[in-house]
Order: C-alpha cells, then sequence, then structure tokens
C-alpha cells in the first residue's frame, strides 16, 4: 500500500549512484532528424503529445532509410543525463517493434541502464519499454524487455520505493513477481501492480495512470522543469 511504502523508506538516505565508465563509443544510425509528420501522427493517435516527448525525452524520427526506416528515435541516457544509447520504436507493424543500438554502437550498453532514469530521484515506476515510460512520465524507467540483467536490478535496488508495472499478460506478471522477489533482500520496498484499465501504460486510462502517480511518485518524485 501506499502509506506502507512510504513509511518503508521514511528517513534513509538515497544511495549515491556512481557514475557509469563509458566502454564505447555512442554513433547514432543514419538519417536521424526532428520528428516527421508520419511520427507525429502516430503518437497522436496513441494519445501521445510529439513536442512534449521531443522535450522531455529528446525523441527524434528516421524516415526513408536503409537502415530502421520510419521510426522513432529515442536516445538513452545515464543517471548522469549523457547519452549513451539508443532504441527506436517502428510507427508501421514489422516483426521487431523496437530496434537498438549494436554493441559497437553504445558508449554503455542498453541493457546495462534503466531508460528515464536521469529522470528519476527516490522512486521509480519500472516498464518494459520506452512507450510505457512516455505514458506514465518523468519517474518512470524501462528495462528495455522483459528480461531484467544483473546491472539492471542493481540499479533498481538503489531507488528506495520501486513499483513494478510490467504488462497485464500472465507471463509479464510472472515476470514482474521474480524481479519483486529478487528485489525483497534490499532496503526500501517493492510493490507490483497490474494495471486494470489496459495491458500496459500507455494504453491504460490517463485516469488510472494519474492515480499510480499520485499513488507513488508524489512523495518521491520533483517534477522535471
Amino acid at each position: 500500500a501506499p502509506a506502507a511504502a512510504r513509511r518503508a523508506v521514511a528517513g534513509l538516505i538515497l544511495p549515491r549512484k556512481q557514475r557509469r565508465e563509458h566502454t564505447g563509443t555512442l554513433i547514432k544510425p543514419p538519417f536521424v532528424g526532428p520528428l516527421l509528420p508520419a511520427h507525429r501522427a502516430y503518437l497522436s493517435q496513441r494519445r501521445f503529445d510529439p513536442d512534449e516527448l521531443e522535450r522531455l525525452w529528446g525523441l527524434q524520427g528516421i524516415g526513408v532509410s536503409h537502415r530502421l526506416p520510419w521510426r522513432i528515435f529515442a536516445p538513452i541516457y545515464d543517471a548522469d543525463g549523457d547519452e549513451v544509447s539508443w532504441v527506436t520504436r517502428a510507427i508501421g507493424k514489422p516483426a521487431n517493434r523496437y530496434e537498438g543500438a549494436r554493441d559497437n554502437e553504445e558508449a554503455i550498453p542498453a541493457k546495462e541502464l534503466l531508460y528515464g532514469a536521469h529522470y528519476c530521484h527516490h522512486a521509480c515506476v519500472v516498464h518494459e519499454g520506452p512507450t510505457d515510460v512516455w505514458a506514465t512520465g518523468p519517474g518512470a524507467v524501462a528495462v528495455l524487455g522483459l528480461s531484467v540483467t544483473k546491472e539492471q536490478i542493481a540499479l533498481i535496488a538503489s531507488y528506495l520505493l520501486r513499483v513494478i508495472c510490467f504488462d497485464a499478460e500472465p507471463e509479464a506478471q510472472a515476470r514482474a513477481r521474480a524481479l519483486a522477489t529478487k528485489l525483497a533482500p534490499f532496503d526500501g520496498q517493492t510493490v507490483v501492480v497490474e494495471l486494470e484499465t489496459g495491458k500496459d501504460s500507455a494504453s491504460a486510462d490517463p485516469s488510472e495512470i494519474r492515480d499510480l502517480r499520485a499513488q507513488y511518485l508524489e512523495d518521491f518524485y520533483v517534477r522535471a522543469a
């Protein structure tokens, strides 16, 4: 319960997050530029504000290209706000909705990071993908898939309140409970939430997302300017 979560973290000090060493060089794919009308239309159809996503998350677009055509480009930042990797989201219906940077295109591997962590403070809402982070807003992070690496578990554990909000599908909920078990030994509190109005944050009723934020982030998160 939210009240119990607040009591559990009362008086605790936020662990100091160590600056990650860049082990590679960031290389963006060809033809990354401003969001095009097709990208904006896709985002608007999904109830997103393209201008807000550009401002908050640095979204860009890829149009005609021999690689990753007609995709939304989402930079991935480390906790210090340095751009270190990236992921793309198709606006059509290809086999792979998400495609990310190759190993030789990342300053830090994406699966050693939490997408959205540069906006988090004492608490985080943990999702699977970037679109769910955009829907929930600053204070949310994504592990970029259903699998969670040991590096990501350590990062999630550094927050005093961890709210795991995976897709409502049975497999995803089983993964959420397994993640909560792995986080149980760490200080603070872990809560597993299953959305009722949609399979994920991006498809849920906005009122449920507002309630989620009010319950779990309002006392821990300082809104980004």
